[in-house]
């Protein structure tokens, strides 16, 4: 069968309202990490998105970076899509790293979750820092660039 993670019965709640619940946790901007340095929420109606603006370190190249999650709240289905872009170009691209899903259970309620990892070719700042470095400690007379 296909791999999820699945919780045990809770009593108390409907399915309805654990969705609902889900949905006023990401809105009320409870997914912030704490390392951001900048932290959005914009409810745009079909969907909630998320953006979390980081400082990447001197030492793995500087500069900084944007990721966004998009969440979709199904109530009808009792479903929760969750599409994480690790930067701002996979973001204009429609191309998520990553998609979630939280599938709330009516009888018995259960929260099912899972996520799939989609084909992803990486670059950016952190590996043209790593490059530059090993480039530099072998002696070679060449730095590189990032071609997203």
């Amino acid at each position: 069968g296909a791999k999820s993670v699945m919780s045990d019965t809770i009593d108390g709640l409907s399915a309805e309202q654990l969705v609902a619940g889900i949905e006023r946790y990401v809105k009320a901007g409870k997914t912030a990490q704490g390392l951001e340095t900048k932290f959005d929420v914009v409810d745009k109606g079909d969907e909630v998105l998320v953006a979390q603006h980081f400082d990447i370190p001197g030492f793995l190249g500087g500069g900084s970076n944007t990721c966004y999650t998009s969440y979709r709240f199904n109530i009808a289905q009792n479903l929760v899509e969750i599409q994480l872009y690790l930067n701002q170009i996979c973001f204009e691209r429609s191309e998520p790293t990553t998609t979630g899903s939280i599938k709330v259970h009516s009888s018995p309620v259960k929260v099912e979750f899972w996520v799939d990892v989609h084909e992803l070719r990486n670059s950016g700042l952190v590996l043209k820092a790593m490059m530059d470095k090993v480039l530099s400690e072998m002696g070679a007379n060449a730095s590189s660039s990032v071609h997203q």
